[in-house]
């Protein structure tokens, strides 16, 4: 890519250079082989740097208007003049925290920061924008405070509803209950069809924010033996993260009187 002299083409002509070469040069590749997702993610990479005629980490962090944003963003980051890296740079913020709705509210600020920033970069290309530290700041300050007024009004939506649904005897749809505070529910469900089965599981703690999603297929004999390997493969979730106030939630009672057992069902 080098050689193709970025600089003397104007942004759509890097579009149709990309869109012309480099993905369609793998086209027949990826139709006979599966890519593994390390070339991918360098294929991607090396797209965005012709595309915008730098790096990610330039363009998010080391530009002249964008370290004035994360200085003053919620984080109060300061970023190095150059060789930063965006996955150190996160595990840094996480590494400073000691409990995880510090993580969560550091990963929401940090995404949110960066999608403002790079969204800023694109009307700066395709609209004529002239990107501002002010203007992204006052956009990233008014979506955190949206999502907290969403977060606090739907905690008080599930409370309010769970409260309501054990007054009521009508035969409604089932309504979350949220754990205790410091708790995590972990809900899992499985489905069953022809001795195959998918199990989902979703992990959220008392406040509904949402802390793991995972799921698999497996090969099994009976719905209740795919029940079972969900409410097993969320108990291991709960050991491999170390939730020690955790709640296992499944519509199957029986995979869960089976799966509390003391000794091996027969």
């Amino acid at each position: 890519m080098k050689g193709w002299k970025q600089k003397l083409l104007s942004q759509s002509g890097r579009e149709v250079l990309i869109k012309a070469v480099i993905q369609a040069i793998p086209t027949y590749a990826m139709q006979c082989f599966l890519l593994p997702s390390s070339l991918l993610n360098k294929l991607t990479a090396y797209v965005h740097r012709f595309f915008w005629g730098e790096s990610i980490e330039h363009l998010l962090f080391e530009s002249a208007w964008t370290r004035p944003v994360w200085f003053s963003s919620p984080l109060s980051f300061r970023p190095p003049q150059s060789g930063i890296n965006i996955y150190d740079c996160i595990q840094s913020f996480i590494d400073t925290t000691h409990s995880v709705p510090d993580v969560s509210r550091i990963l929401s600020v940090t995404t949110t920061t960066c999608w403002f920033i790079w969204r800023s970069c694109n009307n700066f290309v395709f609209k004529n924008v002239t990107p501002s530290s002010h203007n992204t700041l006052a956009a990233i300050y008014a979506q955190l405070n949206d999502h907290q007024k969403f977060v606090t009004h739907q905690s008080i939506s599930s409370l309010t509803s769970a409260a309501t649904k054990l007054d009521s005897t009508s035969h409604t749809s089932p309504q979350w209950i949220p754990p205790h505070d410091s708790s995590v529910k972990l809900n899992c469900d499985a489905a069953f069809k022809n001795s195959s089965a998918a199990f989902g599981i979703v992990a959220r703690d008392s406040a509904g924010l949402l802390r793991y999603v995972t799921g698999n297929r497996c090969r099994v004999v009976s719905p209740l033996h795919a029940e079972i390997i969900a409410v097993h493969s969320a108990c291991s979730l709960v050991f491999n993260h170390g939730w020690f106030n955790a709640i296992v939630e499944s519509d199957s009672q029986i995979a869960i009187s089976l799966s509390s057992l003391d000794t091996s069902p027969p």
